[in-house]
């Protein structure tokens, strides 16, 4: 984090760079492009200077204002001293010859200051002669006869001193040939050759002064500042562009950097939330374990502020509760960068309170990856650790406890179990009082309580008179478990039930003696050891309940007996049960009920049909009633599939509106307020609840006739149907009967499969006949699987009938519409 930070300072201060040295650049350029422009209106100034001087020379020889030409000769040194002193003249000169074409300008110029002065003095020395023979000397000389002519000449050179005199001076020299001169004549032709040599001496400097090329070098110069300004201004553009450029680079490095800066500001601040807000404490040292930061978690553990503890040693926070070994364990691991860790480390409060840590302690690195301090993270665990001790010694006790009953003060269950798992041979001896609920039902708890108790001092009693190797353990109520290690289990058995019959049970209720007389006991042997599919505890516990179901006082295990496989039968199906269940494989099968009033020549149509629920294993076998019924009903499962089964009827109704289906209701799906509330739900947002039939079991009989009537009230609210099933098959009370508002009645199958041969089974058949006519009901013969069965069926005008003959179930996609 820190070499990112610096690598973002160092990217800031590179963009500001850029950025300076952009705007330099520019300045630069700009400031090239005004020299430019400065020097060229310099140059213009002095050429404008050295054609005044030049037209001056040339055009006034004998009139020129001198004052005038020493001032402009004055103001170009001026100028040209004005373009030396110009900034960035060194840009120029790399386009130009250097600074030597300037002294090269600058000498020029003084030859040609040196030349006008000479030509300044030919010209006032030429004016003096000039003035001597038109002002002093003028009615003299105008005498001589050559004056007119040679005058004529001579005032042309005094407005142009490129005249050509050579005509003139050779009729000056023709002239001073000739005879009979006048004095006039010889001073005029005199003073006109003197005229005209000090004019050709103008001349030869006026030559000399256009030799130097002064306007040529100035042209020159300003040519090249022409390509200087073009350059100047080609970079001033283009330095703009890169300026532009620069700047667009920088804004988007300023933008980047901000976004990074932000988020690194952000993850900073994260990273302080975070720290400070941990669950655990956290402290920053430096290598010589001088704090330099805590979290707000390590003020509250440990009652210093961080003011505090800045700069002070780590060893404030020891206990010494560890051993020296342990310390240096942490000193040598940092030292070796290695990280230490520990679940318990005891620190030191502020209050000298210890406070007991989750600790890790880890070395930290700079980006060089050199070691520049450590960190501690720690999680305070004072609470759970003496919650968890206190936990553990409460765990102790009741552990203590559950090993021992409270009641009788013999071993528990728990001690049992354990016992079981600790000795792999010893028997068991399954006990218990026949008849207990019976105690239960007459006597009090309390009194209860006090039989269990006398009833296990008896049978301690008994071992220690017999001195039996065995020790008693109470498995739960009247029952208990006897761990015998002896090899006389029938004698001692005898003893003990010898025992009983010849000793009351004997209770202290309320300061009174009572006896218990005549207590009874049903006992069950284990082998001395488990076998490969049952324990011990399992084995006697069978032995017991096959005792208890033929009503024997004793019986002795035996391995692979019918009691067992039935047991490890019931397990089977109890599993399938709750696979069925929690998988969603319940379904069910229709069998249809057939009208059989007609002629059954053609293919019988079914009335309506019944839904029978199946149950599908895991390996796909499907499963009927007779398999699991029974034992869903004994281990509470079997309203669970009462509910599977109304989802499938009503979900039938739905899918087949011009079909109708009944189903099983036993005794106690009535009884059970979910099942009840369930249909009447299913009932009201049914499409066609006058499709939906129920028909109730009367082989399990009616407990409560007042609360079966008000559910089939509610049922026919519905327009739905009740039929009483296996009618018959038990004591039929007709006159119960009569109190449900029931419509139809199905004979049990155990009466109609006899038709054929037993008398008493047709007086039985006409008998419900003719009530079922009275009432009205309609009459449903089952079981109907032969042509002779249905042929007897007929013969009572029964109208409807169900069988194998008529219809075998089928699943709910093949239904026949």
């Amino acid at each position: 984090m820190r070499s990112k930070i610096i690598l973002y300072k160092a990217l800031f201060l590179l963009m500001f760079l850029n950025m300076f040295i952009g705007g330099m650049i520019v300045y630069k350029a700009n400031e090239n492009v005004t020299s430019s422009y400065s020097l060229k209106d310099s140059v213009i100034n002095l050429i404008d200077i050295n054609r005044d001087i030049d037209f001056m020379l040339g055009k006034t020889f004998l009139y020129s204002d001198y004052d005038r030409l020493m001032e402009l000769l004055a103001n170009f040194d001026y100028g040209l001293r004005d373009i030396l002193k110009l900034k960035n003249l060194h840009a120029f000169r790399e386009i130009s010859s250097g600074m030597k074409f300037f002294q090269d300008i600058k000498y020029t110029f003084k030859k040609k200051v040196e030349l006008i002065d000479k030509f300044n003095s030919t010209a006032i020395f030429a004016n003096l002669i000039y003035d001597d023979i038109l002002f002093s000397s003028f009615e003299e000389l105008k005498q001589s006869r050559y004056f007119n002519t040679i005058m004529a000449n001579i005032l042309l050179f005094k407005y142009d001193i490129n005249t050509d005199l050579t005509k003139t001076k050779n009729l000056l020299n023709q002239h001073f040939t000739e005879e009979n001169l006048s004095e006039n004549d010889v001073k005029f032709i005199t003073n006109a050759n003197r005229l005209i040599e000090y004019y050709e001496s103008a001349q030869s400097i006026f030559k000399r002064i256009q030799e130097l090329y002064m306007q040529k070098e100035l042209d020159i110069l300003l040519d090249g500042n022409k390509v200087y300004m073009n350059i100047a201004a080609t970079n001033l553009k283009n330095m703009t562009i890169l300026f532009f450029a620069l700047m667009v680079i920088s804004i988007l490095l300023i933008y980047l950097t901000y976004r990074k800066t932000k988020n690194i500001l952000k993850y900073l601040n994260d990273l302080q939330q975070a720290t400070d807000n941990s669950f655990g404490s956290i402290v920053f040292t430096d290598l010589n374990t001088k704090i330099k930061y805590v979290n707000k978690i390590f003020e509250q553990t440990t009652g210093y502020k961080l003011e505090e503890v800045v700069g002070k040693d780590a060893n404030i926070l020891k206990s010494y509760q560890h051993s020296n070994e342990f310390y240096r364990s942490i000193t040598n691991s940092l030292k070796n960068n290695q990280v230490w860790e520990c679940d318990e480390l005891i620190s030191l409060t502020k209050d000298k309170e210890f406070l007991i840590e989750k600790v890790m302690f880890l070395p930290l690195f700079d980006s060089d990856g050199n070691k520049d301090g450590y960190l501690s993270v720690k999680l305070d665990k004072t609470k759970e650790v003496m919650i968890e001790k206190e936990l553990k010694e409460k765990e102790e006790k009741l552990r203590d406890m559950a090993f021992f009953d409270s009641l009788t003060g013999f071993g528990s269950y728990f001690a049992l179990t354990q016992k079981l798992n600790e000795y792999p041979s010893g028997m068991l001896i399954y006990i218990n009082i026949n008849h207990f609920v019976d105690f239960r039902f007459f006597y009090k708890t309390k009194t209860v309580d006090l039989i269990i108790e006398s009833f296990a001092k008896t049978i301690k009693l008994c071992i220690d008179t017999y001195n039996m190797p065995a020790f008693i353990y109470r498995v739960q109520l009247d029952e208990f478990c006897i761990w015998y290690e002896g090899v006389s289990v029938e004698k001692d058995i005898r003893h003990l039930r010898d025992y009983f019959k010849s000793n009351d049970l004997s209770i202290m209720v309320d300061g009174r003696k009572e006896l218990i007389p005549n207590i009874k006991m049903t006992i069950g042997v284990s082998l001395d050891r488990d076998t490969i599919q049952t324990n011990r505890l399992t084995q006697a516990m069978l032995a017991h309940y096959e005792a208890t179901n033929k009503g024997e006082p004793v019986i002795y295990y035996n391995e692979n007996s019918p009691v067992e496989q039935q047991y490890y039968q019931n397990q089977i199906m109890s599993r399938i049960i709750e696979y069925a269940i929690y998988n969603d494989t319940v379904i069910v099968e229709c069998q249809g009920i057939y009208d059989i009033s007609s002629d059954l020549d053609d293919e019988p149509k079914a009335n309506y049909y019944e839904v029978l629920v199946r149950i599908v294993d895991e390996n796909g076998k499907i499963r009927y009633p007779g398999e699991f019924l029974d034992i869903a009903k004994k281990i509470s499962l079997y309203n669970d599939i009462t509910k599977k089964v109304i989802g499938h009827v009503f979900r039938l109704v739905e899918k087949f509106p011009k079909v109708k289906f009944s189903m099983n209701l036993s005794n106690s799906d009535i009884e059970n307020v979910q099942i009840r509330d369930m249909i009447e739900q299913k009932l009201k947002i049914c499409s066609y609840p006058e499709n939906v039939y129920f028909e109730i079991l009367e082989s399990e009989g009616v407990d409560d006739y007042e609360a079966v009537n008000l559910f089939i009230n509610k049922i026919h609210s519905y327009n739905s149907k009740i039929s009483i099933d296996d009618f018959g098959s038990g004591y039929s009370n007709y006159y119960r009967i009569l109190e449900l508002d029931i419509d139809t009645i199905k004979i049990d199958g155990s009466i109609i499969k006899k038709l054929p041969f037993d008398k008493n089974a047709r007086y039985l058949v006409q008998t419900i006949v003719d009530f079922a006519n009275r009432q009205k009901y309609n009459v449903v013969a089952e079981f109907v699987s032969s042509p002779e069965i249905l042929d007897e069926v007929k013969k009572f005008g029964i109208k409807y009938a169900q069988g194998y003959l008529l219809g075998k179930p089928v699943s709910p996609n093949n239904i026949k519409l």
